[in-house]
């Protein structure tokens, strides 16, 4: 059971122990990104004025915030800690701007699946065996000089043809 609830209605402490209590079996439909709970956190903090709060107040509060958020108790105890603190409730993560460079192209990579589902989708070993072996015979015959581009996946290594 899926309920769109108008939260904002909730506005005094009672009403919150309510709410806790009385939605032990329901779901909510929370926002769907993380920008959108952390304002909405902020503005539940905001209208209880929680600086304010005693401490069984504030734990009401927290478990309001928890159950309706969908954050862990953890979590929310971070976000209001940051929101006490004065700081802004955001992410304090994201993408590094250079991650770890790529080794293999797009082009690597295809060739690879290519290969792989030729050979029927081999394991990893059984594909570097045959790989090694294709390579390995050709280099012998001269078909390909000595250079044979060989292809890292996984931890293992795969010869493949150019």
């Amino acid at each position: 059971m899926v309920i769109d609830m108008n939260e904002a209605q909730v506005r005094t402490l009672e009403q919150v122990r309510l709410v806790v209590a009385g939605t032990q079996a329901l779901e909510f439909r929370r926002a769907e990104d993380d920008k959108g709970r952390y304002a909405w956190i902020e503005q539940v903090l905001g209208r209880f004025g929680y600086r304010q709060l005693g401490r069984a107040d504030r734990g009401a509060v927290l478990a309001h915030l928890q159950r309706l958020s969908g954050y862990s108790r953890a979590q929310v105890t971070r976000l209001v800690s940051r929101w006490v603190e004065g700081k802004p409730v955001v992410k304090n993560y994201c993408r590094p701007a250079h991650a770890f460079a790529r080794r293999y192209t797009a082009a690597d990579v295809a060739l690879l699946a290519e290969v792989d589902r030729a050979m029927g989708t081999l394991s990893g070993p059984a594909t570097a065996c045959v790989l090694r072996r294709q390579r390995d015979e050709a280099v012998a015959v001269g078909d390909v000089d000595e250079q044979a581009q060989v292809v890292e996946v996984g931890g293992h290594a795969h010869g493949a043809l150019c």
